[in-house]
């Protein structure tokens, strides 16, 4: 798996549960449906803060390159 295009995530086996029903529902992959959730979340909050979903999107980009970088840096630090 390329790393530097994705990522593991751990869930609570409910919720994979979940997600698997829904994506049963939908004819998704998991993947495909989590980044459904994730786009329509960005779209929500966007509206809800008077914002475009453009700028919200690329602000959470950046913050969240800056926070894995950040925990990366520290792991290399404590390790």
């Amino acid at each position: 798996m390329d790393t530097n295009k994705w990522h593991t995530v751990a869930i609570r086996k409910d919720c994979y549960y979940k997600l698997s029903g829904l994506c049963r529902i939908k004819f998704r992959r998991p993947n495909n449906m989590i980044s459904k959730m994730i786009d329509e979340t960005i779209r929500y909050q966007a509206k809800k803060n008077g914002t475009s979903y453009e700028t919200l999107s690329q602000s959470l980009l950046e913050n969240g390159k800056q926070t894995q970088n950040k925990n990366q840096n520290e792991e290399v630090n404590n390790g």
